[in-house]
């Protein structure tokens, strides 16, 4: 069977009130105790605001750091503190003081069944707190060893400062959680047990429950933590001007004297002139009317045409030379030519053939000397141009 303080759905002792006169129990002071409890779970909103960033920020880095460790235990601390939120406990301290009543001099009162849930509920939600600390301390360290690397630590950054900020919250909690065990369990000698113990016969309830606990950093001093209820609010607070230091800037701006001021202002403008002239060269001032004339001037000038240069002509005799078929073969064959690159005789070649199809279509008779004088008109037209 699980431990009765590990349990999730931990069922309530039967209800059955007793009464007691008002000189016989302090009802004053057990109600105090309790509106202190109650008061300290109004703090826990920096823990809660801390608890939903975590969750959005997991949701942003679960795809790109799906297997990072620091994530991993980032989302165990998210786990633990959604069973914190489930498990409720200022509506068990809030019960507990509704179930006290005072009529003419008596008080009706829970019995001690009740007490021993509370002090058992109160056992469970420090042990889960103690699990955030743990956690958190572990997801620390590894976001940590992210930034020293140095990989994603924008990222990691943002993931260490939450994770850092519900650390130390927690570790708060957990403090007060023993407190308020200690408190309740002094009262609990006070209580009767009306019907049938609720506890098992093996289970005791410890009087201490920081030494139950068995922390080592328990006794050691913590810093005092700004927390304030509208916390919100009061971390924009932070971006703002600090009116002290400028009071502080005013009073002393109002007892240096003003011929003192006059003349330490004076030197700095000659020194800042100065050093202006020797090291800075500024130059001449030029309108604008200067650079619209330039401009216009630009767009009036003509743009210089580039000649081409002509091919020398003497070159290309040899391509003239066409006085049979056979040298129009051979001039169809040849893979290069003085004066053309390899570029220039494809085309060359291609031109050839092409006036050739045309002037075989028009007569199948074979070349004679009005189609050689063509071939050659046209050589020379293409190679001149």
């Amino acid at each position: 069977m699980e431990i009765l303080w590990n349990q999730i759905n931990l069922q309530r002792p039967p209800y059955r009130s007793w009464d007691v006169s008002v000189t016989e129990f302090d009802s004053k002071r057990f109600i105090d105790s309790i509106d202190k409890i109650l008061s300290d779970f109004k703090t826990f909103q920096v823990l809660h605001a801390e608890a939903a960033l975590l969750s959005r920020l997991i949701y942003r880095m679960k795809s790109k750091f799906r297997s990072d460790k620091g994530l991993k235990h980032m989302e165990k601390v998210n786990r633990a503190l959604l069973n914190y939120l489930n498990m409720a406990m200022e509506r068990e301290y809030e019960l507990l003081k509704e179930y006290i009543e005072i009529n003419n001099g008596i008080i009706s009162l829970p019995p001690r069944q009740t007490l021993e849930y509370v002090l058992v509920r109160t056992q469970g939600f420090a042990k889960l707190m103690c699990r955030v600390e743990s956690t958190a301390l572990i997801a620390g360290n590894f976001l940590k060893s992210r930034l020293c690397i140095g990989q994603s630590w924008t990222v990691a950054m943002i993931a260490y400062a939450v994770i850092s900020r519900i650390w130390i919250l927690s570790r708060h909690v957990i403090k007060k959680s023993c407190n308020w065990y200690n408190s309740i369990f002094d009262h609990m000698k006070n209580f009767k047990t009306v019907g049938i113990s609720w506890l098992p016969d093996n289970y005791i309830l410890p009087e201490n429950l920081a030494e139950w606990l068995d922390l080592p950093w328990f006794n050691e001093d913590m810093e005092k933590l700004p927390i304030k209820e509208n916390w919100d609010k009061s971390i924009f607070s932070l971006m703002k001007a600090n009116d002290a230091d400028e009071e502080d800037l005013n009073i002393a701006n109002d007892t240096i004297p003003k011929n003192l001021t006059a003349i330490s202002e004076d030197v700095n403008c000659q020194n800042d002139m100065d050093s202006v002239q020797m090291d800075v060269d500024l130059g001449q001032p030029i309108s604008r009317l200067a650079f619209e004339e330039t401009n216009q001037e630009e767009k009036r000038k003509k743009p210089v045409k580039v000649k081409k240069k002509k091919r020398n002509p003497k070159k290309f005799e040899k391509l003239l030379q066409v006085e049979s078929e056979a040298d129009l073969v051979t001039l169809l064959k040849i893979d290069s030519f003085p004066g053309l690159d390899k570029l220039q005789l494809n085309i060359l070649q291609k031109q050839i053939k092409k006036l050739l199809l045309k002037l075989t279509e028009k007569n199948t008779r074979n070349l004679d000397e009005e189609m050689l004088k063509k071939i050659r008109k046209g050589i020379k037209k293409w190679t001149s141009s």
